[in-house]
């Protein structure tokens, strides 16, 4: 399969996954707690702002109580907020 049908396939799971989570969960950001539009998980696109976070932050553990809908904006305003605070408890390396 071609690296262009392996990114076809990805997205199609995408949808399959936004579409399972607006029948089984509430409708609303896991982090601002704000509406999604009904619409955004019909869609499924990357351009419609919402995605899937996984809570413990394992990509590979892909099971339902692992898996929240979040807007775009909120889930890359959390990130940036995790990596900072990471950065920032890095102790600096002593020479011997």
């Amino acid at each position: 399969m071609s690296k262009r049908g392996t990114v076809y396939a990805k997205i199609g799971r995408c949808r399959e996954w936004l579409q399972w989570m607006a029948e089984k969960h509430p409708q609303t950001c896991y982090f601002c707690g704000q509406p999604i539009a009904p619409e955004a998980f019909i869609e499924g696109n990357s351009d419609d702002g919402i995605l899937i976070h996984h809570v413990d932050h394992d990509r590979t553990h892909n099971t339902p109580d692992n898996l929240v809908v979040a807007h775009r904006t909120c889930h890359r305003n959390y990130h940036n907020y995790v990596n900072r605070a990471q950065k920032a408890l890095e102790l600096p390396v002593v020479a011997a």
